[in-house]
């Protein structure tokens, strides 16, 4: 179906490997040059019928009935004429021989150099296995890996990843105190890690140098009458 906007190709069951048959989309550039092609083999045939009959067509003949391809038995012998021709070798540096099937091989792996979806490139070539799509059909050598690293996001940015499934290593925090200017001793560092705190363990504060043992009582008693203060 040349002349639809989203241009098609019917493949039938009887000519398809699983046999079950397919509607293959088309761009719309190639369908357009089919169309050219198709127009241009109706007209020989009908004239080449024409002078067959004396210049009449025969009666009940229909040019749409006509395969739009012929495939040879000598197919191979054509496409190695067309790559000598083209300057194209017929093995590469990797020991890999072009033959007819490996235009399925560069589909796919234009597909993936275009940025098509795997699962997208697996309904475009009609398997049944992503892993074919992927790891046969695709030659990782083409792809653009330097354009894949270049599209990530610039590294001047403060960005970091974390590892879901390594904890944090401690931290040392330590602060210097002392008064109008003066350093007191430094205290000892404090560690400081990802790991919940336990509510049983005491805390260590540092006070003019010095650390003590205390532990935050989170019920206080009232305030002291004489004093105000709250006690301990």
């Amino acid at each position: 179906d040349l002349d639809h906007y989203l241009p098609t190709l019917t493949l039938h069951a009887a000519d398809e490997k699983n046999r079950q048959g397919a509607v293959l989309p088309l761009r719309r550039d190639l369908a357009d040059e089919l169309d050219e092609w198709v127009k241009a083999k109706r007209e020989r045939l009908i004239r080449d019928a024409a002078s067959d009959n004396n210049g009449q067509p025969f009666e009940g003949f229909d040019p749409s009935s006509v395969k739009l391809f012929d495939v040879p038995s000598a197919m191979i012998k054509i496409l190695d004429r067309d790559l000598l021709l083209a300057g194209i070798a017929k093995r590469d540096s990797r020991g890999r021989t072009l033959d007819v099937h490996a235009l399925r091989h560069t589909f796919g792996t234009m597909l993936s150099m275009s940025g098509v979806s795997p699962r997208t490139a697996q309904a475009a070539m009609r398997h049944s296995k992503i892993d074919l799509t992927m790891n046969v059909y695709t030659d990782e050598s083409l792809l653009d890996l330097q354009g894949a690293v270049d599209s990530l996001p610039s590294l001047g940015a403060p960005m970091v990843a974390p590892n879901i499934g390594n904890p944090c290593k401690p931290l040392s925090i330590s602060d210097d105190l002392g008064d109008e200017g003066v350093q007191e001793d430094r205290p000892q560092p404090l560690d400081v890690t990802s790991y919940a705190v336990k509510a049983k363990d005491p805390l260590t504060s540092h006070v003019n140098g010095s650390s003590r043992r205390s532990r935050r009582d989170l019920n206080p008693q009232p305030p002291d009458r004489q004093s105000g203060a709250l006690t301990n």
